[in-house]
């Protein structure tokens, strides 16, 4: 599915999908929602939304990913990271707009 991009959402949302998908306990689960607000604050600062020029906006996008993959990632057991960057790989960042495409 794909939603305009509504950074307390995509929290809410994301933070959610991974407690699921690494089965984290309730102190990893805390961790990674801190981490995702703090990096969906940074965003709004920014002004990261789909009124901002594409480039500036891909570039951004782009840098809070990588941000978001590293800490989570360093939070993790071997275990859940690998499963992780599997999950990770199917999140679609646009300017504007999160999107998460898996088929089983």
């Amino acid at each position: 599915s794909e939603t305009d991009l509504n950074w307390d959402n995509v929290t809410d949302e994301v933070a959610c999908l991974l407690y699921g998908a690494l089965n984290l306990d309730e102190q990893q689960f805390n961790q990674v929602y801190d981490v995702m607000q703090k990096l969906a604050q940074d965003a709004k600062q920014k002004g990261l939304s789909k009124e901002t020029p594409a480039p500036e906006a891909a570039e951004a996008a782009k840098q809070i990913m990588e941000q978001f993959t590293a800490q989570i990632q360093a939070m993790l057991t071997p275990e859940q990271a690998r499963i992780f960057i599997e999950v990770v790989s199917h999140f679609q960042v646009e300017p504007g707009k999160f999107g998460f495409n898996f088929s089983f």
